[in-house]
């Protein structure tokens, strides 16, 4: 079996109105569906919710639920503000330019661009604070499928010094 590409990732929002307005308005994706249900399908569990899905360039999706009868959304505390995020390709530095622009604009705060070699990126939070990144690609030929090879030994190398740190 082949896995063929991602269909939708799916992160709780805290305001379905405030969401829709962000992801089609600053970042120009298509509000494609939306599914309203007070069960929950797979565990039969009562839990009203809002599920909004916005489609990107390659028919993948961000979805979004709005869970208003839960507590109020958090983050893990264990876990630092950086690591989890979503990270959006765009084609270009003239479209990451334009998106910088428009972020200026619209008073909304961002760092970046910052160069990881491959890509370059911008980040920024949405309106429910999750980390977002706006990237380009940058790799020069061969340099991905050189990554690729070196892959497994940075992984040992890696399981070799988080022994030693645990070790400390």
């Amino acid at each position: 079996m082949i896995i063929r590409k991602l269909h939708h990732v799916a992160y709780r929002c805290t305001d379905a109105r405030a969401t829709v307005e962000f992801y089609t308005s600053v970042l120009g994706l298509k509000y494609s569906h939306a599914v309203r249900n007070d069960y929950v399908p797979s565990t039969g569990e009562f839990y009203p919710h809002l599920h909004i899905f916005f489609e990107m360039d390659d028919g993948s999706s961000i979805a979004f639920f709005e869970t208003p009868t839960e507590q109020a959304m958090g983050f893990d505390p264990n876990t630092p503000q950086w690591v989890q995020h979503l990270a959006l390709e765009i084609d270009s530095k003239a479209s990451q330019q334009q998106f910088i622009e428009r972020f200026k604009a619209l008073g909304i705060d961002y760092l970046g661009p910052t160069d990881h070699g491959f890509v370059q990126s911008i980040y920024f939070f949405d309106p429910s604070g999750h980390r977002l990144e706006l990237t380009y690609r940058t790799d020069r030929a061969g340099e991905l499928a050189a990554a690729e090879t070196n892959a497994p030994h940075l992984l040992t190398q890696w399981l070799e010094d988080r022994q030693q740190w645990l070790k400390e």
